[in-house]
Order: C-alpha cells, then structure tokens, then sequence
C-alpha cells in the first residue's frame, strides 16, 4: 500500500510550560532575563519538590503563603457564576551573594494578569539608570551616607480597586471555591501602579517631593540635612549627609512597610564597591558576568581581540584612504 510519509517536516509545538507567560504576540518567546536563565532556578513546583533542596522551596512556600495571610491578599468565597476566574502560578528564585553562593531561596505566587482584562491603568515609572549613576557620583564626592532597602512583598500593599477572582494555587484547588482578590498580588497588570501609588502618598506625607527630572527620585530637604531616596520597584536606595536624620527615616519606613537592610549597594546587578577613605567608588557587573561565562563553560577561556590582527598599525593616511581586503 502507498504509504503519505508527508514532507519531512514535523510539526513544532511550544512547551507545555508556555502557557504559564505572556506572549508579545504570536510565535514569540515569553519574556525571560538573561539573569533568570543563568541562576537556573526550578520552572514549576514539581520540578522544586524533585530537587536536592527541596526543603529549602518548601520553606519559601510557606513564607509567601504566611505573607498573603498577614496582608488578607484575598478571602475564599464559593466560586462565582458568568463572572471571569484566573489562575495562578508558582515563580522560583535562588537570590546569591557576590560570591555566587545561594543567599536566600524565593518562592512567589504570581497571577497569571494576561487571563485578566478587569484594569484601568497600567503605567508605573521605574527609576532611570542615569538618576543612580549622578547620586552614586554625589554620594562619593561629597561623602553622603548610602543605605539599600528592600521592601518585602512590595505589591501586596497596593489596594486592589477592581472584583478580579483567582483560583486556588496549586494543592489547594477547589472547583467549588476561589480567591476573590483584595490586595495587588503580583502578575495583575495593575499591581505596579498600585504599589507605586501607594509609596507615593508615603512619601509625599513624609515631605519629599518628586524630582521633575525623575518621578521616582524623591528628595527632602531641611535646615541641617538632605535626603535623596531613589525607588526601583521594590528596591531603595536612601543618600544624604546625616546619619541621624537618615536612619530616622529607615525607622518610618519600617514602621510603614516589611523592611529589609540590604549589607551590600547592588541595584539592577549593579554591584557598588566604594573606599571612602580615598573617596572611590567602582560600579561593576562581575558577578553577573561569571554567572554568564560559568553557565556556558567559558570560565576558563582564553580573552582574543578580534577582527583586528596583532600588532596591526594604522595611521592618518590609511584612515582616510580606506583599507581594502
């Protein structure tokens, strides 16, 4: 019998695990950071529970279930009828010192906001990476004090303004039941804005007041004292020339919201390492770099300056007469 073996080309389907991230359109990949791929951390639960360290993924689990029960992100109601009901999902982190050893194990529970069209706005600004490189230059010339801050499960304190309803996580599932929403949890396409609102009106009742060259830097000036504090989402650095009055704003910060004291300046991967005896400062990405040439066995390899041979001398004629090959 005539056997159709087709034209040789099989048909290519995405990974099932896709269908957990938004797509810019179709056939595009779903947004990954570089940074992400390199720590390796576990995609889905199943894959963090099979693991040596499983323990350490449960513990984060448990954390980030405890936090939403002290912020009420939501209450179990019976499931509603005609009315739009998301999912959710597990997102895995393995946060590392600069030496690339694992510091702390993140597990967070994100809302797939792409299932979801009940929003308004959006938009929440992020600070410029320009802003932080002039305030680490004032910072090291006139001998400011710098302190990094991390606020912890930052979007769960934005108010939630619309009805949005969520499944169960995983384990917890209930065809019966759902989580109606009272708290910006993270993956809504509104959870930005909602905490970015809400650390302004902090702010504004602390007396600083928005740079117009950068809504996310905030600065407060007084007699004998100013303060800069630059927000990038949930990270903030804090500059200024008294120690007094700096730490005393650390304190109102965390009297606000769920604080972390970061030892070291490291903002976007930026790593800050700063001698103030000698008055420098040096803003690097060694660690990112390793991580990059350590994933794709290149640690070991050998640096060669290319296209241009060794030894090779150029002079003013040549540039204006072109090199010909």
């Amino acid at each position: 019998p005539n056997v159709d073996h087709g034209n040789g080309k099989r048909t290519r389907k995405p990974p099932a695990w896709h269908k957990d991230y938004d797509f810019a359109e179709e056939n595009h990949g779903a947004y990954f950071s570089c940074a992400d791929y390199v720590e390796q951390s576990p995609i889905t639960k199943e894959e963090a529970m099979a693991r040596t360290d499983s323990e350490k993924w449960k513990a984060a689990i448990q954390e980030e279930l405890d936090s939403h029960k002290k912020y009420n992100t939501w209450n179990v109601v019976p499931r509603p009828e005609k009315r739009k009901v998301i999912d959710s999902k597990w997102v895995f982190k393995v946060k590392t010192n600069m030496d690339g050893t694992a510091e702390r194990y993140k597990a967070r529970l994100v809302a797939k906001g792409f299932q979801s069209s009940d929003y308004k706005e959006t938009y929440s600004p992020v600070a410029k990476l320009t802003t932080f490189r002039v305030l680490m230059s004032i910072a090291n010339h006139y001998d400011y004090e710098i302190v990094q801050m991390d606020v912890k499960t930052a979007f769960l304190n934005g108010t939630l303004e619309e009805e949005i309803y969520m499944n169960l996580p995983e384990d917890m599932y209930d065809s019966n039941l759902v989580c109606k929403l009272g708290k910006s949890i993270y993956g809504l396409k509104q959870s930005p804005k909602n905490w970015n609102t809400r650390f302004n009106v902090f702010m504004e009742k602390e007396g600083f007041q928005n740079s117009k060259h950068d809504t996310c830097l905030y600065i407060r000036n007084s007699e004998n004292s100013v303060l800069y504090v630059l927000l990038y989402v949930d990270d903030i650095i804090i500059l200024g020339n008294n120690k007094t009055s700096l730490g005393q704003f650390q304190n109102k910060l965390k009297s606000e919201f769920e604080m972390t004291v970061l030892d070291n300046i490291n903002y976007l991967g930026l790593i800050v390492e700063r001698n103030r005896e000698s008055c420098e400062m040096k803003i690097h990405q060694t660690k990112y770099l390793q991580e990059v040439m350590n994933k794709f066995n290149m640690s070991n390899c050998k640096g060669i300056s290319t296209p241009i041979d060794k030894g090779l001398n150029l002079d003013r004629a040549q540039s204006e007469e072109g090199i010909t090959t």
